[in-house]
């Protein structure tokens, strides 16, 4: 467990008052340090998702609480059969339960790298899509909470990976950190360098969890407008990738019957639905929304037509 008063240093020094936010961010960067340093992971997953798009390129203008990656060497399933991939992926994943085991431990955290329990690790896509649930008992609220790691093992990319920066929610200063908590200075002061998705291709994955998500998820839109805002472009210039992302995905059944519930969608977001994600105001929200519509519905259409 985290100590209490560094929860609430962090919330006096940043002026965030849900201090179950800034426990959770103070984990989340734990874990990065771990991958960062452990050669193995930090050589063959990259980072992706909304955690990565504020940790490495946007900052903190919504709070972020899972971590992506994804399998970095594509080519390792070209020429194999599916029992093949399966051998290989039951390899690998064993390999990485072991790493991600050692990880939280070192940290005090709870995981287990068993296959068979579904309290800490979940199976879809015949393996190829993991999803791990890290445990802590929270400083905070003393109840137990977990970290969501979602990995995925086959993907489509269209942009080269950058080696980044992950900075934290809150900047400590050097000097103070370490006198006051030594034990959490490593921590509060790292800046864990990782292989990342550019942000071109987080923009592309966000239109497309959009669009083979189950439901739909506010913080999606959010994160495409501050993008498409940081960019200074709109989604129409990214569509041919968008839809090359999205039936790459139409091979799994799930993802494909999820698309085809969008046709029937006829307000994606409710108004002032995305407030509560926000820790700054966004400007344009609304506008952007009324333009991106038909753009999705457009690529809705495509896909399927093909």
């Amino acid at each position: 467990m985290i100590d209490i008063r560094l929860i609430d240093y962090l919330s006096g020094k940043s002026g965030i008052r849900d201090k179950s936010l800034i426990e959770k961010d103070f984990i989340l960067q734990s874990l990065l340090v771990g991958f960062a340093k452990d050669k193995y992971f930090s050589g063959n997953f990259v980072f992706k998702g909304g955690t990565c798009l504020v940790k490495c390129y946007l900052g903190y203008f919504r709070f972020s609480e899972d971590l992506d990656f994804t399998y970095i060497n594509q080519g390792a399933f070209k020429g194999k059969s599916e029992n093949g991939i399966r051998r290989f992926l039951s390899s690998e994943i064993s390999r990485l339960l072991g790493i991600v085991g050692d990880i939280s431990k070192a940290y005090g955290l709870d995981f287990k790298a068993g296959k068979e329990n579904k309290r800490y690790a979940e199976f879809g896509g015949s393996n190829r899509f993991l999803t791990l649930k890290i445990w802590y008992v929270s400083a905070v609220s003393r109840r137990d909470q977990f970290i969501k790691i979602q990995l995925n093992y086959v993907d489509l990319f269209k942009y080269r990976f950058k080696k980044l920066a992950a900075k934290p929610m809150i900047e400590a200063d050097a000097k103070e950190a370490e006198f006051l908590f030594p034990g959490y200075a490593g921590i509060l002061l790292a800046k864990p360098k990782l292989m990342a998705y550019d942000i071109r291709e987080i923009l592309l994955e966000k239109v497309r969890a959009i669009l083979t998500r189950r439901g739909t998820k506010a913080r999606d839109f959010v994160d495409v407008f501050v993008i498409t805002e940081k960019l200074d472009k709109d989604m129409w210039a990214f569509k041919k990738d968008v839809i090359l992302k999205a039936k790459f995905m139409l091979k799994y059944e799930k993802y494909r019957q999820n698309l085809k519930e969008k046709i029937k969608v006829k307000r994606w977001v409710k108004p002032g639905e995305e407030e509560h994600l926000l820790l700054k105001p966004l400007k344009g929200f609304q506008p952007f929304l009324e333009e991106f519509y038909p753009f999705l519905d457009e690529v809705v259409g495509e896909v399927l037509r093909e």
